[in-house]
């Protein structure tokens, strides 16, 4: 019920007793564990048996088939594994969707306790669908939906289909810029300034950053901090190269449940959107959408490799500003720590996966941000915060009235609008992000951020100087 309210529904809706509290995330977590016990007792305990070999035992268990006998011949024996196969793994994937949840909503004190009992699930999960009974023992029928591997990259693969359905590269994956925001890439915005990664000792100075406590949240980040782009700072993270095939992802994670964002209006204009909605899905599902979508640009563009198998009807999902190397190990194995986030205080990691044109509307952050790109391409947009480095007098007044529940996020249309003049009333940078580019983003700088590509990113949230900051978002 928190899980649903906080994080699927309205902060608004939300008893103000709840939303400033923190005792319910750690009574849900509590819950969701015992519950998860509970729904998977009986599939688990029917799976030890199939796994120890008691299929005797196990199968007596269950009624027979309908005009037959028990033990009447191994096809009967077969139909009931299966039958027994597809209860206990259903009950797990109950257990581990319950876990998921508890994993997103625990305090940082029961979390790793319940990660750690989510990935045990999950490996266990794994098991069964990959080994006995599962995608390896397959009907004939589910090849010839999923394809038996070979092909699978001219196939639309459903929600539910096997690894070996998903391709091994992310479909229509070329960079186009032909939906930016008005004034970009033609000269207007001064370039992000490019540099090779620097040293440890060397990243202050670099970032212009003053790690001074005097400088305390209410005085101007602008002052002390520029934005810069460390050119392949990432490019050795293995997710550079495994997250570039949607089969791995589902591979390692498709079974685990995520929180996505989904419009049922132009993708450009993404969180902007008044039919925007979130909701709980599994990363197989998710990757899934992803792949359809690339596909209907694939077919809308003439490009060649479309199955001609699209389901258009559904809206893209966007995983957005999530903990998901919080929540699974095996991702977060592909993400080691860049050296110079032990010069802050962590306030937390996000990722950030979606096609093409997903887009996180201009808004600022209390923190300083990381934002590294991993699979495909990104074009971010940055307006300095106000006072000495030439932007308005007053970007509270220009991009308001500001939305989101932090009132971080400028007015719908204000950043075009601010930006289309001639010269624009509001000057900016912008920058282009490959694989394994990172873009450093000072606390309260605005910026905007559009996906040129099916896109994977991931950003880190850190105090430079301990004190408390403002804001939220990527």
């Amino acid at each position: 019920m928190c899980y649903e309210c906080l994080h699927l529904g309205s902060w608004h809706g939300a008893p103000a007793a709840v939303r400033d509290g923190h005792a319910w995330s750690a009574a849900v977590a509590a819950a969701a564990g015992a519950l998860a016990e509970s729904v998977s007792s009986d599939g688990a305990r029917l799976f030890d048996r199939q796994a120890n070999g008691g299929w005797g035992e196990a199968v007596d268990m269950l009624p027979p088939p309908k005009g037959k006998g028990k033990g009447g011949g191994g096809g009967e024996e077969r139909v009931e594994m299966t039958v027994l196969t597809k209860k206990a793994v259903a009950a797990q994937r109950a257990r581990l969707r319950r876990l998921d949840v508890a994993t997103m909503v625990a305090s940082d004190v029961a979390r790793p306790a319940v990660r750690e009992l989510a990935n045990a699930v999950h490996g266990r999960l794994q098991e069964m669908v990959e080994g006995r009974g599962g995608w390896a023992r397959r009907r004939r029928s589910d090849e010839d939906e999923y394809g038996d591997g070979d092909d699978s990259d001219d196939v639309d693969p459903a929600d539910n289909a096997p690894p070996s359905a998903f391709p091994t590269t992310w479909p229509d994956a070329a960079v186009r810029f032909n939906k930016l925001p008005p004034r970009s890439l033609d000269g207007t915005g001064l370039p992000v300034p490019r540099v090779d990664p620097p040293s440890l000792l060397d990243f202050p100075s670099v970032c212009r950053h003053r790690d001074d406590p005097a400088d305390g949240p209410d005085s101007d980040p602008g002052r002390r901090a520029t934005p810069v782009v460390l050119a392949r700072a990432g490019a050795h993270w293995p997710a550079v190269q495994r997250w570039s095939s949607p089969r791995y992802l589902v591979t390692v994670a498709g079974e685990r449940s995520v929180p996505v964002e989904r419009s049922e209006g132009p993708a450009s204009e993404g969180y902007a959107h008044a039919s925007f909605v979130q909701t709980l899905t599994s990363l197989r599902g998710h990757v899934a959408g992803m792949i359809r979508a690339g596909r209907a640009e694939c077919a809308s563009s003439g490009a060649a490799g479309s199955s001609g198998r699209l389901e258009t009807s559904r809206a893209p999902s966007y995983l957005a500003q999530h903990p998901l190397l919080d929540q699974i190990d095996a991702l977060s194995a592909d993400v080691p720590r860049l050296a110079w986030l032990a010069l802050g205080e962590s306030r937390g990691t996000c990722a950030w996966l979606g096609p093409r044109d997903t887009v996180t509307p201009l808004h600022r952050d209390r923190w300083s941000n990381l934002l590294v790109q991993v699979v495909g391409a990104k074009y971010v947009r940055l307006i300095p915060p106000a006072t000495g480095i030439g932007a308005a007098a007053d970007t509270e007044a220009l991009f308001g009235p500001l939305r989101g529940g932090e009132g971080n996020t400028a007015a719908e249309g204000a950043m075009d609008r601010a930006c289309a003049g001639d010269p624009p009333e509001c000057p900016f940078q912008e920058a282009v992000l490959g694989p394994g580019d990172a873009l450093w983003i000072p606390p309260g700088w605005w910026h905007h951020v559009q996906s040129l590509s099916p896109s994977a990113s991931v950003n880190f949230f850190m105090s430079m100087t301990g004190g408390e900051g403002w804001g939220g978002g990527q």
